[in-house]
């Protein structure tokens, strides 16, 4: 048996009214002394550090020249848990996700809020002094350029420890499409395109985007780093349609079609 201090337990008379205070010490006890014969009764106001406040009411007739001992003494409190939530991008487990909101629910319905948690630049957060027992975490709010997930997961929280919940949002893309059209000519001719993304900052970087020509994939286009950009270089001749899907919402696009002397360029 581990001996508590820092319990704080308040005596009452019988009409009520309070008496005093006490706090246990490092041998778990607490003491009154020159208290008056008769009756009271004493109620646990503040638990131990990472303790649950028990709400028994501890009755004890004082009688004159004795020490009397609460009545269900020893008094026992429950040790509380802790839940972690870890944050991560679907698509990339080491992308850590910060603002991320969590409820922390006693039922699997979700309707019994017992707290929340916000995620931090290191992907997590901490909700402390929870009763040991069954709980589920469901995403409130995700974090920006992210899909919020609707599933509920369970927890198992145990006395003294913290638990670990691992959850995860795929980001939301978007798709970048290039056309060309060679307008009163009828040519085979190639030309050139230069790409350049900026992405967001809450976004995961990609080498490689799915990509299909035509309707027909051609295996993702490759895009290489260059300062704050990533930056690729792709062909594309009249009348046909690029298609790069996966980018993350947010990502700046800049396409520039290199010069052709014989042609004049617009955009439409």
């Amino acid at each position: 048996t581990k001996l508590l201090s820092g319990a704080e337990f308040t005596l009452f008379d019988l009409n009520g009214d309070l008496v005093d205070v006490m706090t246990t010490g490092e041998d778990g006890e607490a003491l009154l002394e020159n208290l008056k014969p008769g009756k009271y009764y004493a109620r646990e106001t503040k638990a131990p550090e990472g303790y649950d406040l028990t709400d028994e009411r501890f009755d004890v007739t004082i009688e004159a020249g004795k020490v009397t001992l609460l009545s269900g003494a020893p008094v026992k409190n429950e040790q509380l848990g802790s839940l972690t939530v870890i944050k991560s991008d679907k698509t990339n487990p080491l992308n850590l996700l910060k603002g991320a909101v969590y409820g922390v629910f006693a039922d699997a319905a979700c309707t019994e809020k017992v707290g929340e948690v916000t995620t931090d630049e290191n992907g997590a957060g901490t909700l402390v002094g929870l009763k040991p027992g069954e709980y589920y975490v469901k995403e409130l709010k995700a974090p920006e350029g992210f899909d919020i997930d609707p599933e509920a997961y369970p927890a198992v929280v145990e006395p003294g420890k913290t638990t670990t919940s691992q959850v995860a949002d795929y980001p939301l893309v978007g798709t970048l499409v290039i056309s060309k059209a060679v307008e009163g000519a009828d040519t085979d001719e190639a030309f050139q395109f230069t790409i350049a993304l900026t992405l967001p900052d809450y976004a995961s970087p990609a080498d490689r985007y799915d990509a299909t020509l035509n309707g027909e994939d051609v295996g993702g286009v490759t895009f290489v780093v260059s300062g704050v950009e990533r930056v690729a270089r792709v062909t594309l001749k009249s009348d046909d349609v690029l298609t790069i899907t996966g980018l993350p919402v947010g990502t700046r696009v800049t396409v520039t079609e290199e010069a052709n002397l014989r042609y004049v360029t617009t955009v439409n």
